[in-house]
């Protein structure tokens, strides 16, 4: 991970006092609940259709998403997961210390700009998620972030990116978010239609503020 621990950025910070109070728990994830948590990743899977290829978890946390897949019938056929928290690394590295289709990769995806390169190219990720992970960002480096990701994805036949996020759409409820923030769905709506022709954008799921975009590459034309 790049730079010293009292260098990181702000919004690793909210994770870094998680990680001190709680320790790599399910609390340093700050996810409201673990019902909440695979909620979001059963959507994840449904858009990102993961089964069988190569998936980059970025800010994978404890690694809890690849169970979850698992369990849900789309095991990926490789699994990387990158993490800019150096204890919830460790934690991921030995909870799954005999997984054989696992690995995991230190890395901050807002300030590494070669890193989704390096997934696509050398890893042969051909599916790229945030689950939560986008939430500390404003929504311009978050969108900068999204441009760098399907920027190294997008030539890739077959090619998937999918995240979800806080949105600002529906009736306004008077509720603590913590550090998080609430993205303007329609400014991600429009970013997604421009990066491609294929896309899909999910709101069902656990009320009016949670939504997953995905987006696909166009796939390979059919031989004659």
């Amino acid at each position: 991970m790049p730079g010293r621990r009292e260098q990181d950025p702000g919004y690793l910070e909210p994770y870094r006092e998680a990680v001190r109070r709680h320790g790599p728990s399910f609390e340093a994830l700050l996810w409201r609940n673990e019902e909440f948590q695979h909620a979001r990743f059963a959507v994840l899977a449904e858009v990102a259709r993961p089964g069988g290829r190569v998936v980059a978890d970025l800010g994978c946390g404890r690694g809890d998403m690849l169970p979850a897949l698992e369990s849900s019938g789309h095991a990926p056929a490789r699994y990387v997961g990158v993490e800019g928290i150096e204890e919830l690394l460790a934690a991921c590295r030995e909870r799954y210390a005999k997984h054989e289709t696992a690995r995991w990769l230190a890395g901050d995806f807002v300030r590494d700009r070669t890193l989704f390169e390096t997934l696509v190219r050398e890893h042969d990720a051909s599916v790229i998620v945030f689950s939560g992970s986008l939430n500390t960002l404003d929504q311009r480096t978050a969108l900068a972030v999204l441009d760098r990701a399907w920027d190294a994805l997008h030539a890739r036949p077959g090619g998937t990116l999918a995240f979800n996020f806080l949105t600002s759409a529906g009736r306004r409820r008077r509720e603590a978010l913590g550090p998080a923030n609430r993205f303007r769905s329609g400014e991600l709506f429009r970013w997604a239609q421009r990066a491609s022709g294929r896309m899909l954008y999910r709101q069902d799921y656990l009320g009016p503020h949670d939504a997953t975009i995905a987006v696909y590459a166009q796939q390979p034309e059919p031989k004659a």
